[in-house]
């Protein structure tokens, strides 16, 4: 018999959820490692990254799955990389007010992913 796990807390509120770690403390990252061509090598694979919650595990009734993408913008800057972050305005009815990478639903017309994340960026 398997043993059944708990459903996730709800999360009505992103902003209660505890900073685990900033990096804080740790090494510099090499920057030849933030070459562009380096930073694509890096993102171009499958992710080892496991989220630190896993969010509320809802499934809304009647509302089914999208397929979406988002932009990583890095930025260069005199005193290094940034990243490039959006707020979500107050009005959406799905994580309203919440910073965000920018991206969103993809749209029909979209060819693939890399063209939803451009559009939702723009």
């Amino acid at each position: 018999m398997l043993a059944r796990m708990p459903k996730p807390a709800l999360i009505p509120d992103p902003r209660q959820i505890p900073v685990i770690g900033t990096g804080v403390g740790l090494p510099r990252i090499d920057p030849a490692q933030l070459d562009p061509s380096a930073l694509r090598r890096c993102l171009s694979g499958p992710s080892s990254w496991q989220p630190e919650t896993l969010g509320d595990g809802r499934v809304l009734p009647g509302r089914s799955s999208r397929p979406a993408a988002v932009l990583i913008g890095l930025i260069e800057r005199e005193q290094g990389l940034t990243v490039l972050l959006t707020r979500r305005t107050e009005q959406l009815r799905d994580h309203a007010g919440q910073v965000s990478f920018p991206g969103g639903r993809s749209d029909p017309g979209d060819r693939d992913a890399v063209a939803t994340a451009l559009r939702e960026a723009r």
